[in-house]
Parts: structure tokens; C-alpha cells; sequence
């Protein structure tokens, strides 16, 4: 959108930072070309390490590098089997 202001511009200039997650191929070109920070799942090490691989190199084609992070959700219970049933039920 071209000509639009806001009401409260940001502070952090030119704009705040973008983050954001996928896992798509579309979602890694999408974060290489536009975004600040991409956020990958808590996954086995090297699933992380090849889809930061993918999006950095994604993101030197277009002149550009990208910070990462990694969101994770901790679920406690009495059990093993009770935790995997909770984060199995709240990922549907």
C-alpha cells in the first residue's frame, strides 16, 4: 500500500522487525526475501540446522541475511506419556 500512515509510527526505524516461521519452501523464499528473523520449531538438531542451511542461503541469493530463532513450548506433567498427549492434542 502506497501513501498510508499510522497512527503511532514505530520507533524502531525504518520499520519493526519481522519475524515469523514456516516450513514450506514457500515459507523459507518468503522469509528470505522480507523478513528480520525466522523462527524454526524445537526440532532435532539437524532438522534445525538444515532449514537454517535452506533459508540462509535463500536469503544471500537476494543480498541479504537473516537472524534465527527457535520457539518452543515446555509441557510439564506427571508423566512422559501425559506431556506427549497434551502437546499431540494442542499442535491439532
Amino acid at each position: 500500500m502506497q501513501g498510508a500512515r499510522l497512527l503511532y509510527p514505530p520507533l524502531q526505524r525504518p520499520y519493526p522487525p519481522l519475524f515469523f516461521g514456516g516450513s514450506s519452501a514457500e515459507a523459507h523464499e518468503l522469509a528470505a526475501a522480507q523478513l528480520d528473523t525466522y523462527l524454526t520449531w524445537g526440532e532435532p538438531p539437524a532438522a534445525v540446522a538444515a532449514k537454517v542451511a535452506d533459508v540462509r542461503a535463500r536469503a544471500a541469493k537476494h543480498g541479504r541475511t537473516l537472524q534465527f530463532g527457535i520457539r518452543l513450548h515446555v509441557i510439564v506433567r506427571e508423566t512422559e506419556d501425559e506431556a506427549w498427549q497434551i502437546g499431540r492434542a494442542s499442535c491439532r
